[in-house]
């Protein structure tokens, strides 16, 4: 149930955090819906009234960051638990929540002023394929742990594709990635597209290092030489994986895992372990091998040679990739535009 609910709140909530608020409108029965959170969470507090900004005119307050800042808060102790130097790196966070409030509002004036909104039908369907993919239950578990009911949240998602379908439509006829423009990415990062030689690999670690008693070294030694006698007697990489993760082994001598495909040059791997791997032929298991770890012995299984993905196999991948820049980069021009075209205000240092 806990890894539903982080899935959860990894798509749930990374929504809300940035668009859960609506942001300092005069709230009348119909804009209730859309301010998402609960409405007596401080919001009657005078520091929750404090304006912080203005965009053409409308207000954003304190509370609706509150209401931002909250949800961010949540779904970071979802997944770390609570510290203090988390929450001095979140509430460190809090100017750039505000201009996200800022940038969110001119999203939503000029939805407004391009008459662009979301049906219901659109709503029911994002929502119920929630619902299919998570469940019901865990649904409401974490609406509600973000202060939500259904029909704000709803109200909520009714916004939010509103806002996007904004983003689309700014967008129409201005993305364009050619053929070139994916051979040159293909060309320019033909690394990422490249796997290095390597193979499947298992092995069983006899832990040893320079900082151990001599007692200990001795013991070692002694279970390096009882694995080698082991492999020269005809014992298979299984039955010996087998025995050295028995109940009772000593965990803090013997370590037995399955690396799955590793690359002879893998970043982050002891040069020494893989230097020994790759004098292993198929289906065989090394000679006791030294590294800053201890002595290990490698099983290595389907060797492959260095292979670079054909630029057909990934164009579709390079293609949406691009698609990405550009929207990304003609969005962030576009909201300057419109950013230098509004009037706003910013009080950051009302903040609290």
């Amino acid at each position: 149930m806990k890894i539903v609910k982080k899935l959860m709140m990894c798509g749930l909530v990374a929504m809300l955090s940035v668009s859960m608020v609506a942001c300092g409108e005069k709230k009348t029965e119909d804009t209730k819906a859309t301010a998402g959170t609960n409405e007596t969470a401080g919001t009657d507090s005078e520091a929750a009234k404090t304006v912080l900004a203005t965009v053409n005119g409308v207000e954003i307050l304190q509370g609706d960051l509150d209401k931002v800042y909250n949800s961010m808060v949540a779904e970071y102790q979802s997944y770390y638990g609570e510290s203090e130097e988390m929450l001095t790196f979140l509430k460190q966070q809090k100017p750039g929540l505000l201009t996200g409030l800022i940038n969110r509002e001119l999203l939503k004036q000029k939805a407004k002023e391009l008459n662009i909104t979301c049906t219901d039908e659109e709503v029911e369907k994002i929502y119920s394929d929630l619902v299919s993919t998570y469940g019901e239950e865990q649904v409401q578990e974490v609406i509600k742990a973000n202060g939500f009911t259904t029909e704000t949240y709803k109200a909520q998602i009714k916004e939010d594709e509103a806002l996007s379908k904004v983003q689309e439509k700014m967008q129409e006829g201005e993305i364009k990635v050619t053929d070139e423009d994916v051979k040159k990415y293909y060309d320019e990062k033909i690394d990422s597209f490249t796997t290095g030689a390597g193979a499947n690999m298992e092995h069983i670690l006899v832990k040893v290092a320079d900082t151990d008693t001599d007692d200990y070294k001795k013991k070692c030694d002694e279970a390096v030489k009882t694995i080698e006698k082991e492999i020269t007697d005809g014992a298979t990489f299984d039955e010996l994986k087998t025995k050295y993760t028995a109940d009772g082994i000593d965990t803090n001598m013997y370590v037995v895992e399955d690396l799955g495909f590793v690359q002879y040059e893998q970043p982050n791997y002891d040069t020494a372990f893989l230097a020994g791997a790759k004098e292993v032929k198929e289906g065989e298991i090394s000679k006791a091998v030294k590294s800053s770890f201890g002595y290990h012995f490698i099983k290595v299984e389907g060797i492959k040679d260095k292979e670079v993905k054909p630029l057909e196999d990934v164009k579709a991948q390079i293609t949406t990739t691009l698609e990405n820049e550009q929207k990304n980069a003609y969005y962030n021009a576009k909201l300057e535009e419109w950013t230098k075209a509004a009037k706003i205000e910013k009080f950051e240092d009302r903040m609290q």
